[in-house]
This record gives structure tokens, sequence and C-alpha cells, in this order.
């Protein structure tokens, strides 16, 4: 990748869902180009296929039609393991929903993808010992300043002045 590659490329990307009668499409015929340090916000109504076009980006599914690239790389010429690497390397995901593994700490949730055995020993989170044994963790505290966790309106007196 030279410093003119774009780091993402979609090239007349179409995404179909159904066929037929049935054919829903949540993309059809996008192009774009962003550069390296670009700063790009998705956005539109819900729908629209802002989703969608990030899930083609991280070849998470292919696209029905057209090309997307990433770094320079067709993401439509590369083995299901080259897109899986890419995702481990060079593009990360933050989900709208909290996709989390409830048996785990927050800190160990955020560590989980630093545990692949691709990243250097002195990145990965630490390993509990095999003996260690989980505890029963102890009901969440409130956080000072909440009123019965109700939003910050809540803490307002009646003539919405701040307490």
């Amino acid at each position: 990748m030279t410093d003119q590659t774009p780091i993402l490329e979609f090239l007349d990307v179409v995404k179909s869902y159904g066929q037929g009668q049935t054919e829903v499409f949540a993309l059809r015929h996008v192009s774009m180009s962003i550069a390296p340090g670009e700063i790009v916000a998705v956005m539109g109504p819900f729908g629209c296929g802002k989703s969608t076009l990030l899930h083609l980006a991280g070849a998470l599914e292919p696209p029905s039609a057209g090309r997307v690239r990433v770094g320079g790389k067709d993401l439509g010429d590369m083995s299901r393991e080259e897109q899986a690497a890419l995702r481990r390397h060079d593009v990360r995901f933050v989900f709208q929903r909290l996709n989390l593994v409830p048996s785990l700490t927050a800190v160990e949730n955020v560590m989980c993808p630093s545990n692949s055995t691709e990243w250097p020993p002195a990145r990965r989170a630490p390993r509990r010992s095999k003996r260690s044994t989980r505890r029963p963790r102890p009901p969440p505290q409130p956080l000072p300043g909440r009123l019965l966790g109700r939003p910050a309106a809540a803490h307002c007196n009646r003539q919405g002045d701040r307490r």
C-alpha cells in the first residue's frame, strides 16, 4: 500500500437479499474511496444500508456485485482465512449492540482480542492461573450522584436548576 492507495474503496457495489419479487436492495451501485488519514462518518436513517456498508468493508459478508478493496487488496480475491487475518490485523469493529461475554468482566471483554496467539506475548492479556476459581461478584454499587439509576434530568429540581 502506497501513500496514495485508498484505505477503503467501493467500486459499483451492490448488496441485495432475496431473489425475484422478494429481492431487497441494501446498497445500489455504491462507489467511494477513503484516503489514509481521512475521517469519515457513516450516517443516515434506519434501514438505509449503513451496517451493510460496514459489513462489506470489514469482509463480514460479500457484495452481490462490484468490488471492495481494503488497503488496495480486493476482498473478493481473498480466501476466508485471508479475510479473517485482515479482520484481526487491519479492521476493528465497534458494534451497536454489546457483544460481550457475560461470564467475563468488562476488562476481560476488552482484552479478548489481545488473547490471539498472533499477538506478541508482551501485548497479550495476562492469563489466569488454572487454580484460580471464580468467586461470585458482588452486586454493582450505584455510582455517586445517581438517583435510582435515572438520567441526569431526574437530578434537577422543579425549576430545572441543578441541585
